[in-house]
């Protein structure tokens, strides 16, 4: 039973989501750049797009490594294959990945595009 925790895609995914959204919350990147943070080309049209996108993007993080880690747990306490686990981690991984970038995109361009 141990060993479905630790080789939980979910599980540790949902924890990197929930440390690094929590880090990009509270110590964003201030200045637009090509190293760290959310950056895509609407993040960095302004300074403004970006200060909103890290904050925005960073809740959606913390947003999808709590759904990750809960189904992670779940799957992992109600016996589920490794297997199993697995596959259903790396889709949920997929899908929190692209829930983050949608939902911060038209976040962005709802509150700029006007």
């Amino acid at each position: 039973m141990m060993e479905n925790y630790f080789g939980n895609v979910a599980v540790i995914c949902g924890l990197v989501f929930l440390i690094m959204g929590f880090i990009l919350y509270k110590w964003p990147p201030r200045t637009i750049n090509w190293l760290y943070g959310y950056r895509t080309g609407s993040s960095m049209k302004s300074q403004e797009r970006w200060v909103f996108a890290q904050k925005y993007s960073a809740l959606q993080m913390i947003r999808s490594g709590g759904a990750l880690l809960g189904m992670g747990l779940v799957m992992a306490l109600f016996g589920a294959d490794i297997p199993l686990i697995t596959a259903a981690g790396t889709v949920g991984l997929l899908i929190s990945a692209g829930y983050l970038l949608i939902t911060t995109e038209r976040a962005i361009k709802k509150r700029f595009d006007n």
